[in-house]
């Protein structure tokens, strides 16, 4: 059916995690993924830190690495800008992150959550983030 209709599959991100996965099936389906982070290797800022990290600790940034990172500079910056009163100002505060969005909805049963998802594709067999 590839060469009658155009077709998008959407895939967990788990998918790239499978020692067995045919990364030229999931090249032809147009294979878009979701998450709730996104390490683009082509910005600078993300290249900078793998630098660092890789001169400090003597190995490859994990996605946890990058995700600390980001979570620690956020919230630690709105501690410093409004003080403890931060969570009334969380929709304001933006900072340049490495992996992360952050889009926080509040709930008062949940409190606030990150509503932000990253879609990203596989192409010419790298992952690319859709805009």
């Amino acid at each position: 059916y590839k060469e009658k209709f155009e077709i998008t599959m959407y895939g967990l991100p788990g998918w790239l995690d499978y020692e067995l996965i045919d990364f030229e099936f999931l090249e032809y389906q147009h294979t878009h993924f979701f998450s709730s982070s996104f390490i683009d290797f082509e910005r600078i800022e993300v290249r900078n830190f793998a630098k660092k990290f890789q001169h400090r600790y003597k190995v490859d940034p994990t996605k946890q690495a990058y995700s600390g990172y980001d979570i620690g500079l956020y919230f630690i910056s709105a501690l410093q800008k409004y003080g403890t009163g931060f969570p009334g100002c969380i929709k304001e505060h933006k900072v340049n992150l490495l992996s992360t969005e952050m889009d926080f909805v509040f709930s008062p049963v949940d409190g606030f959550r990150n509503h932000h998802v990253s879609i990203y594709r596989m192409k010419d067999y790298q992952l690319w983030k859709v805009q």
